[in-house]
């Protein structure tokens, strides 16, 4: 199963956990207070990327691109605009996920990629209105992105597959950005509190291979989509 697809099953399951907990609260018969002004939250989250496309058959390239799913953390600070609208800034910290690139040429080459993308964003949260306690969101904005890959090279010689023992780390970086577009669907617990599953697809730009740049040899997908589970408060 793709990283995208094991992603999209967590998503199904966040949306049933928070029917469940929206029945909760309609049977409690709560319902929501008028918004104030600051908001903050913190979730789980799941990061899932494919491996992007890959067009080259040269051989002294990699014959892979990098992709794969990890989990992590989000943090969210927003400030109500109006009953309908807020400014976030939000930050996803995922852990690094583990994607293996080979090179068959005159010299192997097996390189193990230790990656994550810490994400930050501004986004627009347009807030629908409330019906029995449930507050969905639809989010937009611009984010700055972290290509952060941690690398290690083993080698073998000409036509063999027994590679040596991996060398010395060395650290990969690119800054870039993208835009964000994603669902919030907050669920009244409290009247301050909300239980937050999240959706988010990033679309980044990505490094171009005809730079010959080492961090184009990743091959990374511009698509980069996460789900989280959290709690948020209102002050």
């Amino acid at each position: 199963m793709l990283p995208v697809q094991r992603s999209g099953l967590i998503a199904v399951a966040l949306c049933a956990l928070s029917a469940r907990a929206l029945a909760q609260a309609g049977q409690t018969g709560q319902t929501a207070a008028p918004p104030r002004k600051f908001y903050a939250g913190v979730a789980f989250e799941v990061s899932s990327q494919n491996g992007g496309s890959r067009v080259t058959s040269d051989p002294d390239q990699p014959n892979s691109s990098v992709g794969g799913a990890a989990l992590g953390m989000t943090t969210t600070l927003g400030y109500h605009l109006s009953q309908y609208s807020s400014l976030a800034v939000e930050v996803s910290l995922p852990t690094r996920f583990q994607a293996i690139q080979e090179i068959h040429y005159v010299l192997n080459i097996r390189t193990d990629n230790r990656h994550r993308e810490p994400t930050v964003s501004l986004l627009m949260h347009v807030h629908a209105p409330v019906s029995r306690g449930i507050h969905p969101e639809f989010v937009f904005g611009v984010s700055y992105v972290d290509e952060d890959t941690t690398q290690r090279a083993a080698t073998a010689s000409f036509g063999s597959n027994a590679f040596g023992p991996y060398g010395a780390s060395s650290q990969l970086q690119r800054d870039t950005v993208g835009v964000t577009g994603g669902v919030d669907l907050g669920i009244q617990l409290t009247s301050r509190v909300q239980l937050v599953p999240q959706v988010r697809l990033h679309a980044i730009t990505r490094d171009d291979p005809a730079t010959g740049s080492r961090s184009s040899f990743l091959y990374l997908s511009p698509l980069v989509f996460r789900a989280a589970l959290g709690l948020r408060t209102s002050f």
